[in-house]
């Protein structure tokens, strides 16, 4: 009866012991998946709302920007200056990532293949080559509305086009941020 009573206590306790193991492991994977949502949910917020990455899919930005680049851009953004890098959605729903040339109150003209704004030609550094194109008339850009251009003028679908036009600021969907290197070389 002794020897029973000893495999009966010893029996027991390792039971004991099996059973806080498995809540043990219960309670850390319970707290492993809770991290692992939360990381989840939080990087869908983060790029639903926050960040975004896009494919340039044309030369229109060439030189700064090839075709088959990825970018990053800020969806925060609510401001947009001349200068940035928009990327917008189209009514024909195609993406498009261009220059804010003029913003709101702005006059825009095109002549003797370069642009001027309220007057002044712009320096340009980060264009492909001089423009072919004729001449676009004279156009004062509304409040809300940007101009948008193509650094690579002569390949490039813009605000000049009746396809783009004026965009409403309220459509574009963020401002690039960086470049991602050597995303295009990888196959």
């Amino acid at each position: 009866m002794l020897k029973k009573s000893i495999w009966h206590t010893i029996s027991s306790k390792h039971m004991q012991n099996r059973k806080k193991a498995f809540i043990s492991i219960i309670i850390d994977s319970v707290r492993y998946a809770i991290v692992i949502l939360i990381f989840i949910c939080l990087s869908q917020f983060i790029v639903t709302h926050v960040i975004m990455n896009a494919y340039i899919p044309s030369a229109s930005m060439e030189p700064g920007l090839e075709e088959g680049d990825y970018i990053i851009g800020n969806r925060m953004v609510k401001r947009y200056h001349r200068g940035d890098i928009a990327i917008f959605w189209s009514e024909d729903n195609t993406y498009y990532i261009k220059r804010v040339i003029g913003i709101g109150g702005d006059h825009i003209v095109i002549k003797n293949h370069a642009v001027y704004r309220n007057g002044k030609k712009l320096k340009e550094p980060y264009i492909k080559e001089k423009m072919e194109s004729t001449d676009y008339n004279k156009i004062t850009i509304p409040t809300g509305k940007v101009f948008v251009m193509g650094d690579n003028r002569n390949k490039s679908i813009d605000s000049r086009s009746s396809t783009i036009g004026l965009i409403d600021v309220n459509d574009i969907e963020g401002k690039v941020i960086f470049k991602l290197p050597f995303f295009n070389k990888i196959q």
